[in-house]
């Protein structure tokens, strides 16, 4: 069989209906209709090769091609969360779903959030556009048929003096979702019915009165910032206010007592709800628990002083020594200086000014990663303002500890900004962000979950204990309630 010749191939080429065939330009003479030659897309720029027939065919670029699906498959994601919040918005309120993680080719997975906190992907999609958020019906099923506003109004009269709290919300708001009341001061806000009526939820004109802690934070502030504006509870539209609010700085900071900020108070995702209602104002939220602020309250006040950039003690890391630090020495200066305390770490490097610990970085195996290859940067703090210290430390731990690919660390979202941070200023790159984690208290101090695991729970609940229970339902019988943290940003380093 003859082969098709270069001239041939550009006469029929000039004869067939292609309409992008001038956008192509061939680098080299074809030499059979089978034979893969080099071509450049001149809108794109793209070089790439591809058989004469296959081009012919109607074969494009590759680059495009690949684009144009990832903007269809983006289009589709979009369409769908559309679809779906036109069609539920008269029964869970406009825009009630949240895409998540749109997708850019059909191996990725859509996420979608729901206002009720539940996140479904894309394997159950069809089945939520049917039938809508699955927690929400059952909960709907467990407290029967909606209510009206008149039926809404007279439960809330029946527990509050008439016209205290008067409903504003539609007839479709359901007993256990968030229905738009006002208070008698004037202020609108969305109140879980079933908490409000229980008298666990109050207007926060009432509820969220400056505490004594809360007090003292903004005036440890204003010290701080003597010359600079500072708002106490500015609130900002209907739903959200900010204890202290710092305008020229964009950063608002947050006093979070244990109680009123339980999950049974607020519900679970209430700190990095409002953390990320407050961000897409450009906005950073720090939050500051009770037990830090009255436990740890000079460490708390370190920390500040660096978010505020009020730091007037410093040295340069270029003067400081590098030693490694043994384990006592190290959990002393961790118990000190740094928010969370000790640590468990396998390598531990100081920096030493005029032969004084002012810096430490500690690493050891990864929590969550089982290549062996992966480091996790577990601690870094400092006494004093360090220029360069965490550049130095890291440096020198890269090229001291063996058979390192990557490493990986965890920056706590109530204190550390996803976006401006010490790990992406050094070449760090964001993974994702975690989950919220969870403590139980009794008001006073936090203890982690991991305290309160099932397999434990029968030695220190004997009274409560029943192993057809949950954890979480053995829990809620006893004194303690759970609070839930705004979860960690993930951040990982190549190391080359």
């Amino acid at each position: 069989m003859k082969k098709m010749s270069d001239k041939e191939f550009k006469v029929r080429l000039a004869n067939s209906d292609l309409e992008h065939k001038s956008e192509y330009t061939f680098l080299q003479p074809i030499d059979g209709i089978f034979n893969k030659v080099k071509v450049k897309h001149e809108i794109c720029g793209n070089v790439y090769e591809v058989a004469p027939k296959n081009f012919l065919a109607g074969k494009k670029c590759p680059f495009c091609a690949k684009t144009e699906r990832a903007e269809h498959k983006k289009s589709d994601s979009i369409s769908y969360i559309t679809k779906l919040n036109n069609k539920y918005k008269d029964l869970y309120g406009e825009n009630s779903f949240e895409l998540l993680s749109p997708y850019t080719h059909n191996k990725d997975i859509i996420k979608v959030k729901h206002n009720c906190g539940e996140i479904y992907d894309s394997k159950s999609a069809s089945y939520i556009l049917a039938h809508g958020c699955c927690k929400c019906n059952l909960e709907r099923k467990r407290l029967g048929r909606k209510l009206s506003v008149k039926e809404i109004q007279e439960k809330v009269d029946s527990v509050y003096d008439k016209g205290e709290y008067n409903v504003t919300g539609t007839s479709t708001e359901m007993y256990n979702r968030k229905v738009l009341i006002r208070h008698s001061c004037g202020l609108e806000h969305y109140y879980t019915l079933s908490n409000l009526l229980k008298k666990n939820e109050c207007c926060p004109c009432i509820c969220t009165k400056s505490s004594a802690g809360e007090k003292e934070v903004l005036n440890y502030v204003q010290e701080l910032l003597p010359d600079v504006e500072i708002e106490s509870n500015k609130r900002f539209g209907k739903a959200y206010e900010i204890d202290i609010f710092i305008k020229d700085m964009n950063i608002g900071i947050e006093y979070d007592g244990l109680y009123w900020h339980s999950d049974e108070k607020r519900g679970k995702y209430n700190l990095i709800e409002k953390t990320n209602f407050f961000a897409n104002m450009g906005i950073r939220i720090v939050h500051i628990f009770e037990d830090e602020w009255k436990n740890k309250q000079e460490i708390v006040k370190r920390k500040l002083k660096n978010i505020l950039n009020c730091n007037e003690e410093k040295v340069y890391a270029r003067k400081c020594e590098i030693r490694e630090v043994n384990t006592s020495d190290k959990n002393e200066f961790l118990e000190k200086y740094h928010i969370q305390g000790k640590d468990v770490s396998k390598y531990r490097f100081g920096l030493f000014y005029n032969n004084k610990l002012v810096s430490i970085m500690t690493f050891g195996s990864p929590r969550y990663d089982k290549d062996k290859s992966c480091l996790e940067l577990i601690r870094f703090a400092s006494s004093i303002n360090v220029v360069g210290g965490f550049s130095k430390l890291l440096n020198y731990a890269i090229k001291t500890i063996p058979n390192i690919n990557k490493i990986v660390t965890y920056a706590d979202l109530r204190w550390s900004s996803e976006t401006k941070n010490v790990y992406l200023t050094n070449g760090f790159k964001l993974s994702h962000k975690s989950k919220p984690d969870y403590f139980y208290t009794t008001g006073e101090n936090r203890i982690h979950r991991y305290a309160f695991r099932k397999s434990v729970l029968k030695e220190k609940f004997p009274e409560y204990y029943d192993p057809n229970l949950t954890e979480k339902e053995i829990m809620e019988k006893t004194k303690y309630f759970s609070i839930h943290d705004c979860g960690n940003a993930v951040f990982y380093l190549e190391v080359n």
